[in-house]
């Protein structure tokens, strides 16, 4: 194998693991230094360096997601097992920590999607367990205003979407226009 495809399923091996690459996170942030934020990212990552990573990862939402020493060494141990060619148990080591592929991630997604759409209280709760937005939207009252603040960011009443979703805790939520 060729120093450059080695150095390419690197680079996928923790795109995989993150998300998405980092570059492409920053980049829909607009940030300028994308390339040296996935190399900085990637080095941390074979250097097995958790504070490193974490100054790399700053902003970019799917690598921020890693935020515990313990899940970095999954990534760190998934990293040099699909180095060495052992794709099914590197996929074991990230399932085991608890830390979702992104096809997981979308399925989840699609998921919460789906219970939202629907004004599914239970449904929803069941699809975010675990995650942040349940310890914000934990009450039917919550996700009741949650659905408020949705409808009127459709309609195209932005302020008044924004001041609901600040009631709630999620200053600055991104939801879809």
């Amino acid at each position: 194998m060729t120093q450059k495809k080695k150095i390419l399923i690197s680079s996928l091996a923790i795109a995989l693991v993150a998300g998405s690459l980092s570059v492409t996170a920053a980049n829909a942030h607009g940030r300028d230094n994308a390339p040296s934020q996935r190399v900085a990212v990637q080095n941390a990552v074979e250097n097995g360096n958790f504070a490193a990573f974490q100054r790399a990862a700053e902003g970019v939402p799917f690598l921020e997601e890693i935020d515990t020493p313990k899940e970095f060494s999954a990534i760190v141990l998934a990293h040099e097992l699909r180095k060495e060619g052992k794709y099914k148990e590197a996929k074991e080591v990230l399932e085991d920590a608890g830390i979702k592929t992104p096809r997981q991630k979308q399925s989840e997604r699609a998921r919460i999607r789906s219970t939202i759409e629907h004004g599914d209280w239970h449904e929803f709760m069941e699809a975010v367990a675990g995650m942040r937005i349940a310890r914000i939207i934990d009450t039917k009252e919550k996700f009741e205003r949650f659905l408020q603040g949705r409808a009127l960011r459709t309609e195209g009443r932005h302020g008044e979407a924004d001041e609901v979703m600040e009631s709630l805790g999620m200053r600055g939520c991104h939801m879809e226009r």
